[in-house]
């Protein structure tokens, strides 16, 4: 793994990705003369590093970060060079395959794609003729391929559009949106001074643009506060490690709060100008004190107050981190905007090392074309889970809606059914809590249908397989990247496509043809789409992919209050400012002002079951890849010494974790690394899909343990609110 030349960034992370530098999977001698570099962008998760693909005799040999990216620094991670593995993986689906056994055996035969076309076609006008439209519903991790995805679910006329948000940074979102009127927000890590991070594990979860700007910011001096029941990567490379009870990072931030304001430690001015409820915000935190606090978290009062004046003191250079997975607990909603009120008396939107709005294309007066269709079929029928909805769902973007909306609606009737679903690499089995009810919908549905590289858990129970080709196979439609200034990225293909697979643009297109929508796919391949993207421009796809990427030469890294402090700064709340306060809310019937919830006590027994992502695996997607499941081939439960010893549990026995009638097996990990009350595990195993020979079977699937739990406000999921039963098997 290429890391930026910074000692800590190599540091910080686990001991097996320190030792493998290079897998060797990843690289290979070169020889001069006989290769060709081609641009391109990654796909390993979804930060979409821009990368050089090396290719010699039709072969991928190596992949290296792209060095014209500055935010980067030309590195790429553990899952960035294992996209050869990928590519050469055997247990890769190579063919269209239509099951032939029950639900969830893996039994398919395999099928050209006509007939797999022809197959998923018939039933969908069957179920478009009994039910309506509205009876599909699909399923995706925002891609590259959303555009055909999408395209195709709005001319067959169905509104139940789903992505996997809801499982990850969907109550981050809403509580951006409500307070700053947008999510398109970003850090300016490298020039930050003082940075405290409510669990978010820069250094493990590595999205390499937002680490390197933090090792940038260490190397100089910066602060890092980092709060975490456990110690991670993170915390190692944090100039302060706090370990607060879970669930409990909200009162934290009030209390941080409450001294800011006590102690006169905000921006008076920007407050003033810029954001709209300080007074009700000031009296929501009037008895948060440091003292209160310390009764909930556990961090003695003397800290917290510390961490609130230093925080005061080094703004407008002070950012609290506003996270990205925040399926945590019930009260994740109000902590997001308890942080986004840190970052409002700080006074730090638009400045070098503080907020900044991200700067599109748009604003530059020029956006991306597109291909030609005609308008979509109006939708007759409301979402089946309420996104978007006045009295359900208000706050929820359609576009993303409640991916654990599918199981009910399936299983319900309520509204009405769900009969047939789409999932394009996306995997509800092993994104979706409560499994085994997500199982039982599985079989109920007239179709099921995934469209992805590998047989996935929900593959499993597909009635048709789509095998996409991988990202280095494929070029997908140009991409536009955000941040200080606009860039577009150009992801093209740098080898043939192995076996029969193919890429997105294809698949749907020639699916609507067989459904009888192929006027929506007008286009002729993916090179007449990216030149009808490219045109607004006056550039062509060659003069793009010379270097990968581009941005406009208007377009400058630009903040809007670096000269000027008193500089407009538009943003789209009701007010046109911060909202401390939310008369929204209010309307919604939701609270407007911040406040504290505790998070549920352990029952006598059980402990508190976190979760986390690892530096080597993109949630439950790289598990089985060769050379990342050689760094980590499964996870274990992390269990303080303390109650190990009182179970009788040792480092390396077996144990059986169980719930609500339910239960998985795993190995112990007994360390001073977690708190007594809380057992941890690594998210993405548990897996139960034949065609995933390696991972099948292994590790703690804490899906299948998880209840559904919603926030009523933001509809994410809560995926940390469960008490689990710990035994030495």
């Amino acid at each position: 793994m290429q890391v930026a030349a910074a000692g800590t960034a190599v540091a910080a992370l686990p001991v097996g990705v320190r030792e493998l530098a290079h897998p060797p999977a990843a690289e290979a001698a070169q020889s001069p003369g006989t290769d060709k570099v081609v641009t391109s962008v990654c796909e390993m998760c979804t930060v979409r590093c821009p990368i050089l693909v090396r290719v010699r005799d039709g072969k991928v040999v190596r992949i290296q970060g792209n060095p014209r990216e500055k935010s980067t620094q030309g590195a790429i991670c553990a899952r960035g060079n294992a996209g050869i593995s990928l590519l050469e993986d055997p247990d890769r689906v190579r063919t269209p395959l239509i099951r032939v056994g029950k639900r969830g055996e893996g039994t398919f035969r395999k099928a050209t794609w006509e007939e797999a076309y022809r197959y998923i076609a018939d039933r969908l006008n069957v179920i478009r003729g009994s039910y309506g439209p509205e009876a599909l519903g699909v399923g995706r991790r925002p891609s590259a391929g959303d555009a055909f995805l999408l395209t195709f679910a709005k001319a067959f006329g169905t509104p139940n559009i789903f992505s996997h948000e809801s499982s990850c940074p969907l109550g981050r979102n809403v509580a951006m949106e409500v307070t700053l009127g947008t999510s398109g927000v970003a850090i300016d890590y490298s020039k930050v001074d003082y940075l405290v991070s409510f669990g978010r594990n820069h250094m493990e979860t590595l999205a390499v643009p937002q680490a390197q700007g933090i090792v940038v910011g260490l190397s100089r001096g910066a602060r890092l506060v980092y709060l975490d029941p456990r110690r991670s990567p993170t915390s190692t490379a944090a100039t302060t490690w706090l370990q607060p009870l879970p669930g409990t990072d909200l009162a934290f931030a009030l209390a941080m709060l409450q001294v800011m304001i006590a102690e006169n430690l905000y921006d008076q001015a920007f407050v003033k100008r810029y954001t709209m409820g300080f007074e009700q915000l000031a009296a929501a935190v009037l008895t948060y004190t440091p003292e209160w606090a310390a009764t909930e978290t556990g961090i003695p009062a003397g800290t917290i107050r510390q961490v609130a004046r230093d925080f005061g003191t080094a703004r407008p250079r002070s950012v609290a981190d506003f996270g990205w997975f925040t399926s945590t607990y019930l009260n994740d909603f109000q902590l997001r905007r308890a942080i986004l009120a840190l970052n409002a008396l700080a006074g730090n939107l638009e400045v070098p090392g503080g907020m900044f709005l991200l700067k599109g294309l748009k604003g530059y007066g020029t956006e991306l074309g597109d291909w030609k269709k005609p308008a979509f079929p109006a939708v007759k029928a409301g979402r089946v889970d309420g996104a978007g909805v006045a009295g359900r769902f208000p706050l929820v973007p359609v576009k993303d809606g409640l991916c654990q909306a599918l199981p009910e609606s399936v299983l319900t009737g309520k509204p009405y059914p769900l009969k047939a679903y789409i999932a394009h690499r996306f995997d509800p089995l092993a994104a979706i809590p409560d499994q085994p009810r997500t199982i039982e919908a599985f079989k109920k549905l007239d179709l099921l249908v995934s469209v992805d590289v590998y047989m996935s858990d929900t593959g499993a129970y597909a009635d048709v397989i789509l095998p996409e080709c991988t990202y280095l196979e494929r070029t997908d439609p140009v991409m536009e990247a955000s941040g200080l200034a606009p860039k577009i990225r150009y992801r093209q293909q740098a080898v043939p496509p192995q076996g029969n697979t193919r890429p997105s643009w294809q698949i749907y297109k020639e699916l609507a043809e067989a459904t009888g929508l192929g006027e929506y796919f007008a286009y002729r391949d993916i090179d007449e789409i990216v030149t009808a993207q490219l045109a607004p421009f006056g550039l062509t796809a060659a003069k793009l992919a010379e270097s990968g990427q581009w941005t406009p030469p208007t377009a400058k890294p630009t903040y809007l209050r670096k000269t000027d402090p008193t500089a407009p700064v538009k943003l789209k709340t009701a007010s046109g400012k911060i909202e401390l306060y939310s008369a929204e809310l209010a309307k919604m019937g939701f609270e407007p002002a911040l406040a504290y919830t505790a998070p549920p006590a352990p029952p006598e027994g059980t402990f508190r079951m976190i979760q986390g992502k690892c530096a080597v695996h993109t949630n439950s997607a790289t598990q089985n890849i060769p050379v990342l499941h050689e760094l980590r081939p499964s996870n274990e439960l992390w269990i303080h010494p303390v109650p190990a010893g009182r179970l009788g549990i040792k480092d390396g026995d077996s144990v059986i974790v169980r719930t609500a009638g339910r239960e998985q097996r795993g190995l112990a990990k007994v360390t001073r690394d977690i708190l007594e009350g809380t057992v941890f595990t690594y998210h993405g195993w548990g897996r139960t899909s034949p065609g995933l020979t390696r991972v099948k079977g292994k590790g703690i699937g804490f899906n299948a343990l998880m209840p559904v739990i919603t926030d009523p406000v933001s509809g994410s999921l809560v995926m940390r609110e469960t008490f689990v039963e710990v035994v030495k098997s």
